[in-house]
């Protein structure tokens, strides 16, 4: 075969950083003609990230099943050659936001046959098995596309729920892979081995660690359309959930994550590591929020601190809320009562059968900032996310956020998919299913009020 193996391997190496920065830095004069070329370049960073990620996974699996063997002296990180890898997923990473409309599907199809002519010139540090095509599918159908597609996405902002879950599977192996093994390949000190049994628990308390700065990202999309992502932000101030709280409650949970992995494993690199992110977010974070001049923002700031967080929430002052419980049921008036009586902030209780709009058929928690919506001719969530509702065990979520850093915990939980979905079959088959909230026509017609202990 005519590669760039017939010269030698030196020279092969320079020929492709040349070849290979030479089409990189077309990608990005690609990107700078557009207005918006920074927050290009900054979204093009999510997809050379899970490119990046994506092609070290796959390196692992590839090298272990025989489907590719590097040679030569490389510098490798894992099982993956810097020199090959960072270059590649680069380029699949800027590349869609140097292209105004151009479909995923195309630009991924342009990437695989672009593969198939320059790997195998690349015999000088990769040797390929017969089976090396199986990695290449792997690599286009769940590195190269997904990151594409995220990041045209998070470009033109839709499908929230989708970018949502690409960035978190992003961020994840970040924190949980990446950064360990960064660690270790850093310090020269390999990560100890653990049971199957002390994983299982460890998982459990990390998961408990995590819930606030999952609940953060839940909180982000559901209340204002955003991520967590600078490039792809919300669109207005987010004060509830863990946000009523601490202001920044994903860089303090995976700060704290890392300390508890590293205490786990008694392993010190991470230590440092942990360390390092608290220095970076108490900076660079720090920095970054302090240019937002709105007034919300400073009112925000002033109430809530960066890492201690607070004993009980503090909301912006414009918002409101309302749970709303069936007055002619006996158990929804029981869970009413409770409620109430946990004396929950900035929070009305009100009768389920009484209120504006649709019928409710379960618990129901309505927000809005400023004056109240008109519910009879408004839908139920606002596209500009000034108001919204949220029903069922999520509605009993987002009102345990009134109450205190305790109870709002189990809020957080219920909010989270799969846990509400379990949760709320349970609430319909073993306590209360869902039924009408209907107006009384006979002589009741007082709406029920919540009945609290003195």
């Amino acid at each position: 075969m005519f590669g760039i193996s017939e010269v030698s391997p030196e020279v092969a190496g320079i020929v492709f950083s040349v070849v290979s920065l030479s089409v990189i830095a077309w990608i990005i004069v690609g990107i700078m003609r557009f207005e918006d070329a920074g927050r290009r370049l900054a979204l093009g960073l999510v997809g050379f990230g899970w490119a990046y990620f994506g092609i070290l996974l796959v390196d692992l699996l590839g090298v272990e099943l025989g489907w590719w063997t590097y040679v030569g002296d490389t510098p490798m990180f894992l099982e993956s050659p810097t020199g090959i890898a960072i270059p590649w997923a680069m380029v699949w990473g800027f590349t869609p936001m140097a292209f105004r409309n151009v479909k995923p599907v195309l630009l991924v199809f342009a990437f695989g046959l672009a593969d198939l002519l320059i790997v195998p010139l690349l015999d000088h540090a990769v040797q390929l098995n017969q089976s090396w095509i199986v990695g290449e599918l792997l690599l286009l159908l769940f590195v190269a596309f997904p990151a594409v597609l995220l990041v045209k996405l998070m470009h033109t902002r839709e499908q929230l729920q989708l970018r949502l879950g690409l960035l978190m599977a992003l961020f994840s192996t970040l924190l949980l892979f990446i950064v360990p093994a960064l660690a270790s390949e850093l310090s020269g000190v390999a990560l100890p081995s653990v049971g199957l049994y002390s994983l299982i628990i460890a998982a459990q308390v990390f998961a408990f660690i995590a819930l606030p700065g999952l609940a953060a990202v839940v909180e982000l999309a559901q209340r204002a359309g955003g991520t967590p992502y600078p490039a792809d932000p919300s669109r207005r101030l987010v004060s509830t959930g863990p946000y009523a709280f601490l202001s920044n409650p994903m860089q303090a949970t995976g700060t704290v994550l890392l300390l508890a992995i590293g205490i786990w494993l008694w392993y010190w690199p991470l230590l440092l590591a942990s360390a390092v992110a608290l220095g970076f977010s108490a900076t660079w974070f720090s920095l970054a929020e302090t240019k937002s001049d709105a007034p919300e923002w400073e009112e925000y700031r002033s109430t809530h601190r960066a890492w201690v967080p607070r004993s009980k929430p503090v909301f912006r002052s414009d918002y409101n809320a309302a749970v709303f419980f069936d007055g002619g049921c006996a158990k929804c008036r029981e869970v009413g009562d409770v409620f109430a009586a946990l004396d929950p902030i900035q929070i009305d209780v009100r009768d389920a059968r009484f209120a504006h709009g649709k019928t409710m058929h379960r618990v129901t928690y309505r927000w809005w900032i400023g004056e109240e919506p008109d519910w009879d001719n408004v839908a139920e969530n606002s596209p500009e996310y000034s108001y919204g509702q949220l029903v069922g065990v999520r509605a009993i979520g987002a009102g345990l956020d009134h109450i205190n850093l305790l109870w709002t915990s189990f809020g957080w939980a219920l909010r989270l998919w799969p846990v509400s979905v379990v949760a709320q079959w349970v609430s319909d088959t073993f306590i209360e299913a869902p039924h009408a909230a209907l107006k009384p026509t006979g002589s009741e017609r007082q709406p029920w009020s919540p009945q609290v202990p003195v």
